[in-house]
């Protein structure tokens, strides 16, 4: 009932059977898999944890403790299931790769690249390993590596999504920019209503100043994600590129109604206002920013650059 859909079905059965048999293990684990599945991660936790200490020598009783530790945020805990699994499996690939994502999750970019080292080295054909490999050589700013790991991903799994659209940024970064645009027409043929693929293409269009062509893109990503910060921020930036500054105020206005935690949606929306001649606006939008980063260095410079102008304005 699980692997059809019918959850609630399946988490009765699962209750009832561990009710009947307490030291049933794999009902213990199938209970912790139906319980994540509704996110209920606490609770599969335990699920978890019981079918570990009935059976301690399956691997996955304890990688799915994990699982459901970086669910709950909690990365340091994560570690202990992982060394457990193993100590059970040391060839395991899944844990390996796991630990290489907490190590990640954790900030120590270094070992998390040892990590997915070990599970590549076990298993060479593992994208999920892979990307996360990059991610964590991205972090390092390890463009052209992060970039060979994210390409890797796509050819061991061609239908991952997220192992084409991570390819982007470092093609942006390393200014390959007519690379980047069939990389995400990849990623839009496996779905074409992913408002991140949409997004992303706006923005290569927007740095190769094909404004009308980002646009439409933009336009297309707000279709399917109305409230979509980002992309309303960027639909702002090829506006602004325009000069049409009425329309960009507009739209980085939605973007910090949608994403109000973005200091830079903040400065694009006070810089749109400025240019309109509306300093007293730009200047509140700015300190607002502020408070979501009190050292944005260009939001301080900015207002700074309007306080002078409103000086000699007064003279």
């Amino acid at each position: 009932m699980r692997q059809v859909g019918r959850t609630d079905e399946a988490l009765v059965a699962y209750s009832r059977a561990v009710e009947l048999t307490p030291e049933y293990a794999w009902a213990w684990h199938g209970r912790g898999l139906v319980l994540s599945s509704l996110g209920r991660h606490e609770e599969a936790l335990a699920a978890f944890l019981r079918a570990a200490q009935i059976s301690p020598n399956d691997v996955w009783y304890w990688y799915k403790q994990a699982d459901e530790l970086i669910a709950l945020g909690r990365y340091e805990d994560a570690q202990q299931p992982l060394a457990r699994a193993l100590k059970v499996q040391p060839d395991h690939a899944e844990s390996w790769a796991k630990y290489g994502q907490v190590l990640r999750r954790l900030g120590r970019l270094s070992e998390s690249v040892a990590a997915y080292d070990r599970a590549l080295a076990i298993a060479p054909g593992y994208a999920w390993a892979w990307h996360g490999r990059g991610l964590a050589l991205e972090n390092q700013r390890y463009l052209e590596e992060a970039l060979a790991s994210y390409q890797r991903a796509a050819q061991e799994d061609p239908r991952g999504i997220w192992y084409w659209l991570n390819q982007v940024d470092p093609l942006l970064a390393l200014d390959r920019l007519a690379e980047a645009l069939p990389v995400v027409e990849r990623a839009l043929a496996l779905d074409p209503r992913n408002e991140t693929a949409w997004a992303r293409k706006g923005q290569i269009l927007r740095r190769l100043e094909r404004y009308t062509e980002a646009l439409e893109a933009y336009d297309e990503a707000l279709r399917h994600a109305p409230d979509y910060g980002w992309a309303w921020n960027g639909k702002g930036l090829v506006q602004a590129a325009q000069d049409d500054w009425e329309a960009a105020l507009q739209s980085y206005t939605n973007a910090t109604l949608d994403a109000p935690g973005d200091v830079w949606f903040w400065y694009n929306r006070g810089e749109a206002l400025f240019q309109l001649g509306r300093y007293a606006e730009a200047v509140a939008i700015w300190q607002r920013g502020l408070t979501i980063r009190q050292d944005h260095e260009p939001t301080r410079q900015k207002l700074q650059e309007v306080q002078r102008l409103l000086e000699s304005l007064s003279e």
